[in-house]
């Protein structure tokens, strides 16, 4: 399709797609609409004149889709929840609960807490060090969150404390 066609192509076509993005969206459709023009237009040399209508359809189908879903991400809030969690104070940074109930692990697996949570190493890094399998390190790390989720709780304030 050529820059000529696509312009008579879009003068005939926009409002139809404006409406079948109105199905999608209720106030961004024309923006909608502006993108899925320029995203037909990048690709006009790839598009054959007796396709473009659904090629455009099927754009514009996809940028109404990728656009409602990045708007559920960022879903507003009432203001009253902004309100509520400014007030609640804000949790102590006590780890002491936390190194203690490492410390209590079998030291195979306190150990690869460490490299991982500490030291920063990845699965393989602790593999060589240690001569276990990237599985086996995976199945350490497991077992130890696990282990550590049983002794830990969470203080109404938000600070770890360790079971007793």
């Amino acid at each position: 399709m050529s820059p000529d066609q696509f312009e008579q192509f879009f003068r005939r076509y926009k409002n139809n797609l404006y409406v079948y993005l109105l199905r999608f969206v209720e106030t961004d459709a024309q923006d909608l609409l502006q993108d899925s023009c320029i995203a037909f237009y990048k690709k006009l040399d790839e598009i054959k004149p007796e396709t473009a209508i659904n090629y455009m359809y099927k754009i514009a189908h996809n940028t109404a889709l990728n656009w409602t879903k990045q708007r559920r991400r960022f879903l507003l809030k009432p203001s009253s929840d902004f309100e509520r969690i400014a007030n609640k104070p804000a949790p102590k940074d006590n780890y002491e609960a936390v190194n203690k109930a490492i410390a209590m692990l079998p030291s195979k697996l306190s150990r690869v807490v460490h490299m991982y949570y500490y030291d920063k190493l990845s699965y393989k890094e602790i593999s060589s060090q240690t001569g276990k399998s990237i599985k086996a390190i995976d199945s350490m790390l497991n077992r130890a969150r696990t282990k550590l989720r049983k002794r830990i709780i969470m203080h109404e304030d938000g600070s770890p404390m360790l079971k007793t």
